[in-house]
């Protein structure tokens, strides 16, 4: 038996992702169908109206609804409050008992980043972690972790070695939701098992790879958080420094989760801010935002680009672009590579992932006149074992699968590239856009 406890399991990312995700995994047999799901959150529910209120968040035509409502409990409590945590073990505890079982537990801190620490303290005070520590077949207790972990290096360095007298490492996921996409996994197959790719894979034959991750919306409804954090470190430290690691780590010897995540660490640690100049750097902030948070002056950056290089020998010289934005004119997810000949592969990473080919073919007529044209390639298949990110999350995190996670040494690689860049591009002027 698995028991999900949702620290925050009345918020926003429980009703739009989680619920829908555990249905999906429940009707696809990738959960136990005893699995129990609790909610840990401070409004005035009970189990009844807890399931209640996750049936409002699933649509009603569900051919298994009612029987996987039935795997929801709800526990009030205070996520400020020690005693709360005491409760919740003991729930937890009486809960195994009545099924004369010991569960496997799996904790989704679904809570906001500044509450980790609070969170460690009391997972560590009551060791709600270990229910199961007289228990000889050892069931595994492993918490989930929403990015971003800590706000600069030396945070995230106090955090990890807070969460690290309350769990192993091995026990431990934080999440970027981005590595569990499936257009992105498929770059490492792409590269890796088609010779005529990898061989050409580094700086002899490409010259940039830009990296891209647009959206239309505003910061509406995370104002309060966005303005802390800007985006820079809201999406620069984690997801597009993650989607540069897979793209320019080394091959592993198999392509495993713990091999996997060895080579982006080792990437990452290559990575190094170009000079800071207009040419490499670039930020911004679109015009309605001061409206948007309620305030008349905000140094705030809700757009950046950024040069980095790779001081690796197979990479040595090439430009790395990461550019991200808000309410910018469309959404785009995407990796271009540019290749020294003028061909291009591009990877949409987005809601239609697609890659595209471009290369150079022969015009009709008496001469050797070239021009350029595009190959396509679209995954139309609907199958219902291709999970969203957020399944996949979930499941890996299961089953033990590392692949979708970031290490405590992949976290901090990425804060030093981060806090370097923050350290030195004020002077950059923060332009409107």
């Amino acid at each position: 038996m698995i028991s999900i406890v949702i620290f925050g399991g009345t918020g926003d990312l429980a009703r739009k992702k989680l619920f829908k995700s555990l249905y999906s995994l429940y009707s696809k047999n990738l959960i136990p169908k005893n699995t129990k799901i609790i909610g840990f959150a401070r409004k005035d529910l009970n189990t009844d109206s807890y399931r209640q209120f996750v049936s409002d968040e699933l649509p009603d035509n569900l051919e298994l609804k009612s029987e996987f409502l039935e795997c929801f409990y709800y526990f009030q409590g205070d996520l400020y409050n020690e005693a709360s945590y005491h409760d919740l073990r003991t729930f937890l505890v009486e809960m195994d008992a009545s099924y004369s079982i010991c569960a496997f537990k799996l904790f989704y801190l679904s809570v906001r980043p500044e509450l980790y620490s609070d969170v460690f303290t009391f997972l560590k005070k009551t060791d709600i972690l270990n229910t199961c520590s007289n228990d000889t077949s050892k069931p595994w207790s492993r918490i989930l972790i929403e990015k971003p972990f800590g706000n600069n290096f030396e945070h995230a360095r106090e955090l990890d070695s807070q969460l690290s007298t309350v769990i192993a490492e091995e026990q431990i996921f934080r999440i970027d939701h981005y590595l569990a996409k499936e257009a992105l996994e498929n770059i490492l197959i792409f590269r890796f098992k088609n010779s005529m790719f990898n061989a050409a894979w580094n700086k002899e034959f490409i010259s940039k790879i830009t990296i891209k991750l647009f959206e239309q919306r505003s910061v509406e409804g995370r104002a309060e958080f966005y303005d802390q954090a800007g985006a820079l470190r809201d999406v620069g430290q984690n997801h597009a420094l993650q989607m540069l690691a897979m793209v320019l780590m080394d091959q592993p010897e198999e392509l495993v989760g713990a091999q996997i995540r060895q080579k982006r660490e080792d990437i990452l640690r290559t990575f190094k801010p170009l000079a800071y100049t207009d040419e490499y750097f670039d930020r911004g902030q679109y015009f309605d935002y001061l409206n948007h948070i309620g305030k008349e002056y905000s140094e705030t950056e809700t757009y950046f680009r950024i040069g980095l290089e790779s001081s690796a020998p197979q990479w040595s010289g090439v430009l790395c672009v990461i550019e991200s934005g808000k309410s910018m004119p469309m959404n785009e997810t995407s990796i271009q590579i540019d290749f020294k000949d003028g061909n291009v592969i591009y990877f949409e990473l987005g809601s239609t992932p697609r890659i595209t080919l471009s290369f150079q073919v022969k015009d009709s007529g008496y001469d050797f006149k070239t021009s350029i044209k595009e190959f396509e390639f679209r995954d139309t298949a609907q199958s219902i074992f291709v999970l969203d990110a957020y399944e996949k999350i979930l499941y890996q995190a299961i089953v033990g699968d590392v692949t979708s996670f970031v290490s405590t040494c992949e976290v901090l690689e990425q804060w030093k590239i981060i806090d370097d860049i923050l350290r030195n591009w004020t002077h950059i002027p923060l332009r409107k856009y």
